[in-house]
């Protein structure tokens, strides 16, 4: 599994590499207290630093992946706890985030797993080489933003920061796939028809697409 890192797309991630699967977290912009998000923060980066100085040396990367990952476990239960206006609840709403999902798949990328839960949305894309994540996630905030500002009273929907996670190998990619599936589930939301993809692995996704390149 490659380098996890978060934050806004428009900064340096050096993780972040096109020609990959990644495993995408949007947010709504009141979905978390500020303060439960800088403490989650903190408390990650601390723990970094702590680990680092324990050893005396640069954190390897699979020593820096378990511990954000599970970070990243503590941040998917703040958000399962639906704080917040929690819009994506509305039909419409939903139904908006996964049009915009879908209105470039298969143009810029492959949708393998997705999930709009009502105040955040998961997505498991694999992208050719060439493409970035940074302008597909714009997208999708920006063409729902119109939607979710009427239905919400947001003017600024979506929160800046996207949490985004390099995908390797068929475990991990199993991992997430499992999770958005059953995200709903663990947030007591049964029933909830928000959530699909197929889950089929990114292999050979490139020479599947043929000469794909970001100017088509």
């Amino acid at each position: 599994m490659g380098e996890i890192s978060w934050g806004h797309l428009g900064q340096a991630q050096p993780g972040i590499r096109p020609g990959s699967t990644f495993f995408v977290t949007l947010r709504l912009a009141d979905a978390l207290a500020p303060e439960s998000y800088l403490g989650w923060s903190r408390e990650t980066n601390d723990r970094i630093q702590q680990e680092t100085l324990k050893l005396h040396r640069p954190l390897t990367l699979s020593e820096r992946e378990r511990i954000i990952r599970r970070a990243h476990g503590k941040l998917e239960k703040l958000l399962d706890e639906c704080q917040g206006i929690c819009v994506l609840r509305t039909p419409e709403a939903a139904a908006a985030v996964k049009a915009s999902l879908y209105s470039l798949e298969s143009k810029l990328y492959l949708i393998h797993s997705w999930v709009v839960m009502p105040n955040h949305a998961h997505v498991v894309i694999t992208l050719p080489v060439g493409q970035p994540v940074e302008p597909i996630a714009e997208h999708w905030k920006t063409s729902t933003a119109v939607v979710l500002t009427r239905l919400s009273g947001l003017m600024d929907p979506w929160h800046a920061d996207v949490l985004c996670q390099t995908v390797a190998g068929p475990t991990r990619f199993r991992d997430f796939h499992d999770y958005i599936q059953k995200n709903p589930a663990r947030a007591g939301l049964h029933g909830w028809l928000w959530v699909g993809g197929e889950g089929i692995p990114p292999i050979n996704v490139i020479e599947r697409w043929g000469d794909l390149s970001i100017d088509h």
